[in-house]
């Protein structure tokens, strides 16, 4: 479920928004909350949540939309973020992504998932790069390249995005894609570790 994804944080993170139960401070570099592309298309939002971002400026459309995760509406939720990714705000389309992924809050749609996904990945979002190389890998929403998808994954992990080198380290372990090598395996999942990706820690 997307409020339990560590997508969530990073995008609180860049936004500089208090998510969940606890308040999280800004990157020092946040993303630019707008851009001149266009969001990829979306559906319109359900009835209940027409009054979502009425005039709101785009980041606090956003922090709208966080707040309707954390109470567990995720209707609301992705009208909101529908909103805020259309306007630009990148973190927000990282998460959106994830939401339309797995068709919470919505229908589920895993082509327009990568579609989100690469577009925060162009205007600089890392984790969301590390999504489209996934999605590359598995072929979930896009044709299948599995060695674009780990030179992906080595740029993301090179630049210091954690998951990147989570999923690096567990293909390196049981030799998916790669061959096998324990030691790179550890070596990766001491750097996610490092840079705060739990499930790389005590592997």
């Amino acid at each position: 479920m997307v409020g339990r994804n560590s997508g969530v944080i990073v995008a609180c993170l860049a936004l500089g928004l208090a998510c969940g139960e606890r308040a999280v401070k800004p990157q020092s570099s946040p993303l630019p909350a707008s851009t001149a592309q266009p969001a990829p298309s979306a559906s319109a939002p359900s009835a209940g949540c027409d009054h979502i971002c009425s005039g709101s400026a785009p980041t606090e459309c956003a922090k709208e939309g966080f707040a309707h995760l954390h109470a567990k509406n995720p209707t609301c939720a992705r009208a909101a973020f529908e909103t805020a990714c259309r306007a630009g705000v990148m973190p927000v389309c990282l998460v959106l992504g994830g939401m339309v992924q797995v068709g919470q809050g919505g229908p589920k749609d895993p082509v327009r998932a990568v579609t989100l996904f690469q577009r925060a990945c162009d205007q600089g979002l890392q984790r969301a790069c590390t999504n489209v190389a996934m999605a590359r890998i598995t072929g979930n929403g896009v044709a299948s390249d599995a060695a674009q998808g780990f030179l992906m994954l080595k740029t993301g992990c090179d630049a210091g995005e954690p998951k990147a080198c989570a999923v690096l380290a567990r293909s390196y372990e049981y030799g998916q894609g790669v061959d096998k090598d324990e030691k790179e395996a550890f070596r990766l999942n001491e750097r996610s570790c490092s840079l705060g990706e739990s499930t790389g820690c005590g592997n």
